[in-house]
């Protein structure tokens, strides 16, 4: 998609202002242009984590929720891998995927993503809320360009103080 950072606070992509905040502008601002990425565990392993959520068994709930979390992280590896491959032999470097309910990009700017995609990618439906189904999928944007320089991720990058998965802040 062709854009632009704006601001610190904001990017335009295809015409559409998304506000990530300062944090991930950052990380995008160098783009020649993005890349959007779906990723979903598809229906039916979501109907299995879900029966093992409600089959009062918590330790397979738990088991079953972490394999679809680290089944859907591996399909969004793969799949900036191959988008890294294909942009490398173009001599274009691509940045981590970003992805709206992350690091203060608020979850609601998934419908601004989304209508910027097929309707229902992957067979991805976004609700009202702006939450994505099947429960295990992910949605982001990739900065792609000559000067990307792919940095920090997760809680490295963001130190946001009252996250709950602060790492520095769990330590004291």
């Amino acid at each position: 998609l062709p854009g632009e950072a704006k601001d610190k606070r904001s990017v335009v992509l295809s015409g559409q202002t998304f506000t990530p905040d300062g944090i991930i502008v950052r990380y995008l601002r160098d783009s020649d242009f993005f890349a959007t990425i779906v990723a979903s565990v598809g229906a039916e392993l979501d109907k299995w984590i879900t029966e093992k959520r409600s089959g009062g068994d918590v330790m397979e709930a738990f088991v079953a929720d972490a394999l679809g979390s680290t089944i859907v992280e591996a399909i969004v590896s793969w799949g900036l891998s191959r988008l890294a491959a294909k942009m490398g032999k173009l001599e274009f470097k691509i940045s981590n995927s970003y992805s709206p309910g992350y690091c203060g990009w608020h979850v609601t700017q998934q419908k601004f993503l989304f209508s910027l995609l097929p309707e229902q990618p992957c067979g991805v439906r976004l609700s009202e809320s702006s939450l994505m189904s099947p429960i295990k999928s992910v949605s982001g944007v990739i900065a792609v360009g000559e000067r990307i320089v792919k940095r920090k991720y997760g809680c490295e990058l963001c130190g946001k103080a009252d996250c709950y998965k602060n790492r520095n802040k769990l330590k004291k």
